[in-house]
């Protein structure tokens, strides 16, 4: 990575920090999707900002001028940081189908950078594995939760899909969000990116089992399921 780029890094990294702080995140707007996790699993924001604040720092170290391992995340990092702020200034105004697109190209930003680590198919270090795959892995995990639970908003919000077929589609979201766990986790061990699905699908039992207790049961067995496979890819992935 271009040492240009490791400061550019820090400034996008900061003002997103700012944006976040100065124009904040209002999730009372998406509560009344059935698919959106309860409230409090949007607290992983703040380990995702303290992990992506490591790694920053990380990458400005002298000693890491020549890690390759960075390489591939070139200035994606700093696309993904204008896309945050972009998706929070679109949110605020309720522009929902504009944050509908700008969270696509979010995915496909931070799923290059994800695609360039190589997660469990290479040696790394330590240091690597810590202030560079694990907050990607995070970040990349939760975005894709995010588009998922955006979608859900834009459906109901915007283009007024009634109750039975949020419905529907709610249990054809968990499914996908389990099949995209085992796939991932299939091709890397990623236990990571499996933890922060069960936490997502946790939250999704939580808030319904009482109004919708089919698809809170639904949503803690698919939390289940990929709790077992993140046990059994640990090994793997150590």
């Amino acid at each position: 990575m271009k040492n240009y780029i490791r400061y550019f890094n820090l400034l996008a990294y900061l003002a997103m920090l700012y944006a976040n702080i100065a124009i904040g995140f209002d999730n009372t707007i998406e509560s009344n999707a059935i698919f959106v996790p309860s409230p409090y699993t949007f607290f992983i924001w703040i380990v995702i900002y303290m992990l992506l604040g490591s790694f920053v720092v990380y990458q400005l170290l002298p000693t890491q001028k020549k890690n390759k391992y960075m390489d591939g995340i070139g200035i994606m990092f700093i696309m993904s940081c204008l896309l945050n702020i972009l998706w929070l200034i679109g949110w605020r105004q309720q522009e929902f189908t504009t944050t509908w697109i700008v969270m696509l190209v979010y995915i496909v930003v931070l799923g290059i950078i994800y695609s360039s680590l190589n997660i469990g198919e290479c040696s790394i270090s330590k240091n690597n594995r810590i202030f560079i795959q694990v907050p990607f892995s995070i970040y990349f995990a939760w975005i894709i939760v995010a588009f998922l639970a955006n979608s859900f908003v834009v459906l109901k919000l915007k283009f007024g899909i009634g109750e039975p077929l949020e419905i529907i589609l709610t249990f054809t979201a968990i499914i996908l969000v389990v099949l995209i766990g085992f796939y991932i986790s299939k091709l890397n061990n990623d236990i990571i990116l499996l933890g922060v699905f069960v936490w997502a699908l946790v939250g999704v039992f939580v808030k319904n089992i009482n109004q919708y207790p089919v698809i809170g049961v639904v949503a803690g067995i698919g939390s289940l399921i990929l709790f077992v496979q993140l046990i059994y890819n640990i090994d793997e992935y150590l």
